[in-house]
């Protein structure tokens, strides 16, 4: 077991060798299984009861706690309420924890990487897609994408782990684990070569970061004007549909114009018609009153001496 004492604040920085995502699905051996036998793979929700455990002990911690002590406090919190009827050892607790740290800082970085571009327009989707993208890159040979989500949204706004990143990386302690827990921690590093290598320097990670962000840059452009492309292309599509409307609408009106002229024409003949008739009538009228007229002055002005009593009659 280990003795020496640890700050309770240290003890969760991540580990240098911690496995990248590719482990998350971490399994166990436990004391009483034969060399070679592997566990079922961590789920879920004992991902999730790793991490409430980790929270509940790092924040009900003792001052001199020792390490072995203080990852006896998560496992027993951990088997207690863990939806599992697996027995996850401490090795296997502290190598899982070590994996959802490293894989939730890269995941992290990713994210800190696009935001710094300032990509206006951009959805947070899509900024999230970018940072899938970048996530996929950093792992050269497998290009795995980052499915601890259930695990950074837990974590992302836990004080205590962001406040990790500025405290003064943990001593080694000394380790007198069992042979078993020894196994257990080599058999889950087996097919592996992310554990063999070294972390990248700071240096040579920001020069990573800065080469990569060039990319980020130019596929944030490109979308851009893909997006305004569709804008454009769109824009097109509803004026062309928007003359065409209007085209109809001019043929209708021209339509309704003609049949109105149409009515119009035919209204103008009939009272035309009426017109004519009514003068031809009130020349009737005059020719007749005129005739009349002229009949009645000759019988006015005619001798009538040389008539008998019945003509002048």
């Amino acid at each position: 077991m280990m003795d020496e004492s640890v700050e309770v604040e240290n003890i969760f920085q991540p580990l240098t060798n911690a496995d990248e995502e590719h482990d998350e699905n971490d399994t166990l051996i436990s004391p009483t299984r034969k060399r070679g036998h592997r566990s079922a793979n961590y789920s879920s929700d004992e991902d999730v009861a790793l991490i409430r455990a980790w929270e509940f002990v790092s924040l009900d911690a003792g001052v001199d706690q020792s390490s072995s002590t203080y990852w006896s406090r998560i496992s027993e919190h951990f088997h207690r309420n863990a939806n599992t009827i697996m027995t996850r050892t401490i090795g296997s607790l502290q190598h899982r924890w070590s994996t959802i740290q490293k894989c939730c800082n890269k995941w992290k970085s990713c994210l800190a990487q696009v935001a710094r571009q300032h990509p206006s327009g951009v959805p947070l989707q899509e900024q999230a897609n970018l940072a899938q993208e970048r996530y996929k890159a950093m792992d050269q040979q497998k290009h795995r994408p980052f499915t601890m989500q259930h695990c950074w949204t837990l974590l992302q706004n836990n004080q205590k782990w962001i406040d990790r990143e500025f405290e003064c990386p943990p001593k080694k302690p000394r380790s007198n684990c069992s042979s078993s827990a020894d196994f257990e921690a080599r058999e889950e590093d087996e097919g592996t070569d992310e554990m063999s290598k070294r972390p990248a320097g700071r240096k040579k990670e920001k020069e990573r970061l800065k080469k990569d962000a060039g990319g980020d840059k130019e596929a944030i452009q490109k979308m851009i004007e893909s997006k305004e492309r569709l804008a454009i292309d769109k824009d097109s599509r509803w004026m062309e549909i928007k003359a065409i409307e209007e085209r109809k609408v001019a043929i209708e009106e021209r339509k309704a114009a003609a049949e109105e002229r149409k009515v119009a024409n035919k209204e103008e003949r009939l009272r035309l018609k009426g017109e004519k008739a009514r003068a031809q009538a009130a020349a009737e009228e005059r020719k007749a009153a005129a005739k009349k007229k002229d009949e009645d002055q000759k019988i006015m002005f005619m001798d009538t001496s040389a008539l008998d009593d019945t003509q002048r009659a």
